[in-house]
């Protein structure tokens, strides 16, 4: 009963806005006709398809339903409609996206851009806007530097369109000559920046980024914002026209370009050696400089296609354990070992800045969206410190063998950032990074031996005053042992 109601909604439906329409498409051509017979041949077939039940021993015509024609063609239309506002499949090339809303919303201002729009996101709004006459600065410095016309570089700029629009995993809405002219100015700017930051150009008075400090730090926030992006080959294909400058290897090259942001970009890229294959946009070569060059993957017996286990410790556990905590050499992040003979866990040195919480933020979204079943490196990196880190007392730990530096206020500030960062990451099945590592640390403290021993040297061996007062109280006893036993053998004697 309720299913014949249903099928019965459904015609009521169409009925009603037949009502309102009628006629307005009275004057179509015969050709449009034919398109619309085809259509309601689809729309039956599809009604067939999703309600067998009610439309069952009937043919669902919609003209024999008391629709007619010109209504039938403007819901083609809105059908139509409908299908062009929707957003584009995505395709290999695309790898600039929206930041998925449940992570935006936990902090909003680590993914908006301060000062500067690059790409079509954020372009337009009036917050920006008076970056855009520095971005025509640097443009008109820029033309001028490549010895050639302001019409060839567009010509160049209108090849890369339907190449970059492609880049986006949504709906990009600049017409074809305002899409052209930002991604013009966006790749400009990004090209003098960093060679205004590395010296290789005169800086004048009126670069305002470099004269106000305060200025080219939120520049350099911007630029890392996985909303913020251009495609790289945007910004290879301008470096690619400066002049060359040496004989061997050009100064445009991809490694030379590469080299470049490396050396403006230190702070954010711990690697020395640099890739020679194009990333896909600036915050994708700064994941490259964070991971490892060749991957050391957990035991895959123990974490392939198995659910990811995560340490059960805090900081604090592990070190009441035994586990000792020690600072490595290594510049990667992701390098951490643990030692479990000596019970040593390793770590590179986090330092926690005022960026550190933006920068971490997006290369976690960009992860998620962009290698959504691969290895996640940064969001396994964040997850294990949330794990490490649950109190003020662990970043204590922490802070007190050098694993981490707090420069952004007291612990306990640090202690909820690093906890709101592990919002939100969604994990996948498959193989993860720190397995063995997790593993191996709750084998160690499951072992009841290392705790009393880690309690002992606590209470009893902290500093070498108290070593020595053990070592006098020791000797007192064993002298005392020594003369109660002479005193019982000479008794009996």
């Amino acid at each position: 009963m309720v299913q014949g109601n249903f099928g019965y909604l459904i015609i009521s439906l169409l009925q009603l806005k037949t009502a309102g329409i009628a006629g307005i498409l009275a004057m179509r051509s015969s050709e449009a006709e034919r398109e619309v017979t085809n259509a309601d041949l689809g729309i039956e077939i599809e009604l067939q398809t999703c309600y067998p039940e009610i439309i069952q021993n009937k043919t669902f015509d919609l003209v024999g339903s008391g629709v007619d024609s010109e209504t039938e063609r403007l819901i083609i239309l809105d059908m139509e409609e409908m299908k062009r506002d929707m957003p584009p499949d995505v395709t290999y090339d695309c790898c600039i996206y929206r930041v998925p809303p449940t992570m935006r919303k936990v902090n909003e201002a680590s993914y908006t851009p301060r000062v500067v729009s690059i790409g079509p996101f954020h372009h337009g709004r009036d917050e920006y806007e008076s970056m855009e006459n520095q971005k025509m600065r640097y443009l008109n410095d820029f033309v001028e530097r490549t010895q050639k016309s302001l019409k060839d570089i567009v010509n160049i700029a209108q090849s890369w369109e339907v190449r970059a629009r492609r880049c986006y995993s949504q709906s990009v809405e600049p017409s074809s000559a305002k899409f052209v002219l930002m991604l013009l100015k966006d790749g400009v700017f990004i090209v003098e920046r960093m060679l205004r930051n590395s010296n290789k150009v005169t800086i004048t008075p009126q670069d305002i980024l470099i004269m106000k400090p305060w200025l080219s730090t939120d520049v350099d926030h911007d630029l890392i914002l996985l909303e913020n992006q251009i495609p790289f080959f945007v910004i290879h294909g301008l470096y690619a026209l400066l002049p060359s400058q040496s004989g061997t290897l050009p100064s445009t090259s991809l490694k030379n370009l590469i080299n470049l942001i490396h050396e403006c970009c230190s702070e954010y890229n711990p690697k020395t050696t640099i890739s020679s294959s194009e990333p896909r946009h600036l915050l994708d070569l700064i994941y490259y400089f964070q991971i490892p060059e060749e991957p050391t993957r957990g035991d895959e017996k123990d974490s392939c296609g198995t659910e990811v286990k995560l340490p059960e410790f805090s900081a604090t556990r592990l070190h009441q354990a035994g586990v000792k905590f020690k600072v490595s050499k290594s510049e990667c992040l992701l390098d951490i070992k643990f030692r479990k003979e000596e019970g040593v866990l390793e770590m590179p040195l986090i330092r926690i800045e005022d960026w550190s919480e933006s920068f971490f933020r997006n290369l976690v979204a960009f992860e998620q969206c962009h290698y959504p079943y691969g290895e996640l490196y940064i969001g396994y990196y964040i997850l294990l410190l949330d794990k490490l880190v649950n109190t003020s007392g662990d970043v204590d730990v922490l802070e007190k063998h050098g694993v981490i530096e707090n420069f952004i206020g007291d612990n306990e500030t640090l202690s909820n950032m690093i906890n709101k960062l592990a919002a939100h990451i969604t994990l996948s099945k498959g193989s993860y990074y720190f397995a063995s590592i997790c593993n191996a640390l709750d084998a160690y403290c499951s072992v009841p031996r290392h705790e009393w021993m880690a309690t002992c040297r606590r209470e009893y061996c902290s500093t070498p005053w108290r070593i020595l007062s053990i070592i006098a109280a020791a000797i007192l006893l064993i002298l005392t042992m020594i003369q109660t036993i002479n005193s019982i053998v000479a008794f009996f004697v």
